[in-house]
């Protein structure tokens, strides 16, 4: 085979692998790179909820839990401060409007990213509270992290930081609105 060919085979192949490379790459690299730039606010009703109800949904590809807390819930959250990771949320995620001790706008409404800070691995809820579990509001069945109804991580639980909670807002007394990631 002549010089010529060769290098003409050989920049040709290159230039294919990079497209296609490229080609394969690009979903990973906009999951890295995303920003929420021209994402739709996720726009939620929650009128209906009783307390103790969960309700789930998807925003950005991501599985968010909304649950609207009993009084029992809200006063768990008061006693167990000592067996937290971090009780007052300082090295969690979540937006300056829910650094307190509901982590919350509205303190009957949590609205938390439904994924254990360990692993990822979506969270079973329990809004029965059964007593097993008591004061445990979130736990992954995998590998057994425990977060109260707040979403703050338990002293002695695998998982790491608090859960996750996104930016959003109040439109009205039913209608909670997501418009941008914490991720």
């Amino acid at each position: 085979m002549s010089n010529k060919r060769r290098d003409f085979l050989l920049s040709g192949t290159s230039i294919m692998a990079g497209v296609l490379g490229s080609v394969a790459l690009t979903p990973s690299i906009k999951r890295w790179t995303h920003t929420n730039y021209g994402e739709k606010p996720r726009i939620i009703t929650i009128n209906g909820m009783m307390p103790g109800n969960i309700m789930a949904f998807t925003w950005n590809n991501k599985s968010f839990y909304i649950l609207k807390r009993t009084k029992e819930m809200l006063e768990s959250l008061n006693t167990i401060n000592d067996q937290l990771k971090d009780p007052e949320s300082r090295y969690s995620l979540q937006p300056e409007n829910c650094k307190n001790q509901h982590r919350s706008i509205k303190e009957e409404y949590l609205v938390v990213y439904n994924h254990c800070t360990r692993v990822g691995n979506s969270l079973m809820v329990n809004n029965k509270q059964e007593t097993y579990l008591k004061n445990v509001g979130f736990y992954c069945t995998d590998e057994g992290s425990r977060f109260d109804f707040a979403g703050r991580s338990f002293i002695g639980s695998p998982g790491g930081p608090n859960l996750h909670i996104p930016h959003y807002y109040y439109k009205d007394d039913n209608t909670i609105v997501i418009d941008k990631s914490i991720f």
